[in-house]
């Protein structure tokens, strides 16, 4: 089943799955491994976080919010889309290096990471949009210390997560990159609880 999942991620040939699970096998679990705990955190506490979000937010913040999380989605896949690109023009071969970007960025599109995508001028062409850094600093302001117990629980579970990466020998998201001071480091990580809180309105509360 995991190399069947693997492939599919991928979009690569039942012909490499010799190779791949001789070569890139152990990395590939252990980057799996990290995704279902990723997930299997996030649904266990997703009441936990989403009723006081959701009960506090007005309507004008939701829709901004709602907003910042389709740009964050459009530019994570167009820069996923870039790399896939880059693997098959350049005919990169590394299976492993394939398999662990992949999944990364399907970790990244369930855990936001704002700052990688929206606020980080240091991977992408294009500098932050003044008026994204805005909106973050303005829902910021608003809602902080409103949720200041639901944010220290969202931080405390991120910390689980970064825990689990350095113990396994992987590589975080782009959140260790770029210029950046401890405010902007805290304003964009409630940013992220915000968008994953919206994000998943789906979700069953409990």
């Amino acid at each position: 089943m995991l190399t069947l999942f693997v492939f599919q991620l991928t979009g690569q040939s039942e012909q490499k799955r010799s190779e791949f699970d001789s070569i890139s096998y152990t990395s590939a679990i252990k980057k799996l491994d990290y995704l279902e705990v990723v997930l299997d955190s996030l649904r266990k506490n997703y009441s936990y976080f989403s009723k006081p979000v959701l009960s506090l937010l007005d309507s004008q913040d939701l829709a901004s919010i709602e907003l910042l999380s389709q740009e964050y989605l459009q530019r994570a896949n167009r820069l996923e889309n870039e790399m896939m690109f880059n693997f098959y023009s350049k005919d990169i071969t590394s299976t492993e290096l394939l398999i662990y970007s992949k999944v990364s960025f399907e970790i990244m599109k369930m855990l936001p990471d704002t700052y990688a995508f929206l606020f980080n001028d240091t991977n992408f062409s294009y500098r932050p949009d003044i008026e994204n850094l805005n909106q973050r600093d303005l829902l910021y302001s608003k809602y902080r210390f409103q949720l200041d117990s639901i944010f220290e629980k969202w931080k405390s579970l991120r910390i689980h997560f970064r825990r689990f990466l350095i113990e396994n020998k992987l590589r975080d998201s782009f959140q260790s990159e770029g210029i950046k001071n401890d405010m902007d480091t805290e304003k964009s990580d409630f940013l992220d609880l915000l968008v994953w809180v919206v994000n998943h309105k789906e979700l069953p509360h409990k």
